[in-house]
């Protein structure tokens, strides 16, 4: 049942960034909306031509199925689509997790098995030479990984940007000294000259705009997180999270909210990763366990994140993004005609 504080806040934020739940469908599928999506099925049954489509064009007849209608099923093809065109991976491992849990807790695992066959054949996952989708470091040559890194440090530091090893590229090197295997980004904090929430995000689209100019790495704003991302020659994304200190307390988007201290960040310390040293925060054990709870020293690859208290939390910073974000990109738009 909804209750007064849920409705609130799901009004309070731009749709972007309110909780997101796996669909469940309130109503039935209509036979009209079944062929619909078996017509995606018959599309799909073909990798290599389903691949052929655009995204629009594949989704096209699950977007004729009504909302009300729109299930765990529903939820199955649209991640089918998304492995297919190899888009939005951090999306597919969240829904692809909440799908497995679903149909186990109903009792049915053999349809998640089901499912899991389907993503299997999306991604060309017995085809050796088929390009990793989700790029985890268990199969990827973490000093390579770490070399380019550093490269990426280096010129974020002759740009004027301070970053440190952060969420859980910080906890691989805390607990094992290089990147952890299933993990498939590299997270930094960035370090900004801000003292309250407007200046943080002016200064996180600035710090955008400068290093879109210079850097030689490709790099991209986010409008589903306030967050920096930049791809490194060996394909692997580096998350650039917004970090500042407000009255001698510590913000960094999205798990620290002045639970912790200036001088549990600074002085930053050097941190080896694969050999490799890299800035870390002066206390990363504290950081830590602010970031994954009291047990971050066990390994878990199941852990999820609460984003809900996150958004929740980090409210007026989101809004701030929002509004920032969507001016950034008409001008960008209006620059181009």
């Amino acid at each position: 049942m909804k209750t007064k504080c849920d409705c609130l806040w799901n009004c309070s934020l731009p749709r972007l960034y309110r909780p997101r739940k796996l669909r469940v469908n309130t109503r039935p599928l209509s036979p009209k909306s079944w062929a619909h999506m078996q017509t995606f099925d018959a599309w799909t049954r073909n990798p290599e031509a389903a691949r052929s489509f655009d995204l629009k064009e594949l989704r096209r007849p699950l977007q004729r199925v009504p909302h009300a209608e729109r299930g765990v099923e529903w939820t199955e093809r649209v991640v089918i689509a998304y492995c297919l065109k190899r888009v939005r991976s951090a999306r597919v491992r969240s829904l692809r997790k909440d799908i497995i849990r679903y149909w186990e807790e109903q009792g049915l695992p053999e349809k998640a098995e089901d499912f899991l066959d389907r993503v299997d054949i999306a991604l060309d996952f017995k085809n050796p030479h088929a390009k990793n989708y989700f790029i985890q470091f268990a199969a990827q040559d973490k000093s390579k990984t770490a070399n380019e890194l550093l490269k990426l440090v280096s010129e974020l530091h002759d740009e004027g940007q301070q970053v440190f090893i952060n969420s859980g590229t910080l906890l691989g090197a805390v607990r094992e000294g290089s990147f952890i295997g299933h993990d498939d980004d590299i997270d930094l904090g960035l370090i900004l000259n801000a003292a309250n929430v407007q200046d943080a995000v002016n200064e996180f689209i600035s710090v955008y705009k400068l290093l879109a100019s210079k850097l030689e790495f490709e790099i991209k704003t986010s409008f589903n997180s306030p967050v920096l991302k930049i791809t490194l020659p060996s394909d692997v994304v580096v998350d650039l999270f917004p970090t500042w200190i407000m009255n001698d307390k510590l913000f960094i988007w999205p798990h620290t909210f002045g639970e912790l201290d200036k001088a549990d960040l600074f002085p930053l310390k050097a941190m080896a990763l694969n050999g490799v040293e890299f800035p870390a925060p002066a206390k990363p054990e504290k950081m830590l366990a602010l970031n994954y709870g009291q047990g971050w020293e066990k390994p878990d690859a199941d852990f999820v994140f609460p984003w809900r208290e996150a958004r929740s939390r980090f409210r007026s910073f989101l809004r701030t993004y929002w509004w920032a974000v969507r001016r950034l990109a008409l001008s960008k738009l209006f620059e181009r005609r």
